[in-house]
């Protein structure tokens, strides 16, 4: 089958694509993140990945992350490039990276993952952007997968990302300007896996928070009121509320954020409008004392 490597064969050898440098021919180079920008142009993202930076997009959730990062994926698309899509996520396995061995009709052969199919693609000179949504929630084993990956060495005087992948005997090179990796997440949300260090993140990223302005969600939300029929003194009433809470978790009085995506949320499921902070509430957060300053926000703003 096309794109699959046989193995376990005479012939194996020859469907392997001969590296032209030596595997230890490499430094280690310094990939430090330049000082965080503002967010102001539509491709501020573009510096950095062409200044050999991978990004990270973080933040709190609920916020746009993975939109934005497809955003950028889709763009890339319209110029040429091939986009893989990683789901991260604790069901994700070293064989969804790698690949694995396929028995099909007598024949062996072996199926890449999708981190291995972007290597293959950009080795052999496409243009390959990865996005992998959720990093941090991927299984310490399979980051450690990915982490070694994502550093790029200097080889026979070229940035080159490399794989190795053991069941094939060899190691993958794709040049660093082939080959782009965008990740998102929610760090500082408590479930950030081990693997995933500051300093390894530092290392391998340049990172930009990910938070919408008071601004962005009034537009958003006046938009969505709109659309269902209530008055569009209830966004402004919303935005009063986040901008309060934002305060109270600033503050450390409550842990977690009040994102867009609650908002959203609420005012997409309520039949009416007086509806809208009742399930606010309920779908904030579980813990009583958190509930209770959010609450206490409403009532300031609605009453």
């Amino acid at each position: 089958m096309a794109g699959d490597y046989v193995v376990g064969c005479k012939h194996c050898e020859e469907a392997f694509v001969k590296a032209s440098f030596a595997v230890d021919d490499f430094e280690i180079i310094d990939l430090t993140p330049s000082p965080a920008s503002t967010i102001e142009d539509k491709e501020w993202w573009r510096r950095y990945l062409e200044e050999g930076y991978n990004l990270l997009l973080e933040g709190p959730p609920g916020e746009g992350k993975s939109r934005m990062a497809y955003q950028i994926a889709d763009q890339l698309v319209s110029e040429g490039w091939e986009a893989i899509y990683i789901d991260g996520g604790p069901h994700v396995g070293a064989k969804d990276l790698l690949g694995g061995v396929s028995i099909r009709g007598g024949s062996t052969t072996y199926r890449p993952g999708l981190l291995l199919k972007a290597f293959m693609q950009a080795e052999k000179g496409q243009k390959v952007v990865v996005v992998i949504d959720e990093l941090p929630r991927i299984p310490v084993r399979e980051q450690g997968i990915l982490v070694a990956s994502l550093f790029p060495k200097w080889i026979g005087g070229k940035r080159v990302f490399t794989l190795s992948v053991p069941e094939l005997g060899r190691t993958f090179f794709a040049p660093a300007e082939n080959l782009w990796f965008i990740a998102t997440g929610n760090l500082g949300e408590g479930y950030v896996n081990s693997a995933l260090s500051d300093k390894a993140l530092e290392e391998r990223f340049a990172s930009e928070t990910i938070k919408m302005s008071l601004n962005q969600v009034q537009t958003l939300l006046t938009e969505l009121v709109v659309k269902r029929g209530f008055s569009p003194s209830l966004a402004q009433k919303l935005v009063k509320v986040r901008e309060k809470m934002e305060k109270a978790y600033a503050e450390g009085a409550v842990a977690t954020f009040l994102s867009y995506r609650q908002l959203e949320r609420a005012v997409k499921l309520a039949r009416k409008e007086e509806e809208v902070p009742q399930l606010l509430v309920k779908y904030y957060s579980r813990d009583i004392e958190e509930r209770a300053v959010l609450e206490k926000a409403l009532q300031g703003v609605f009453t």
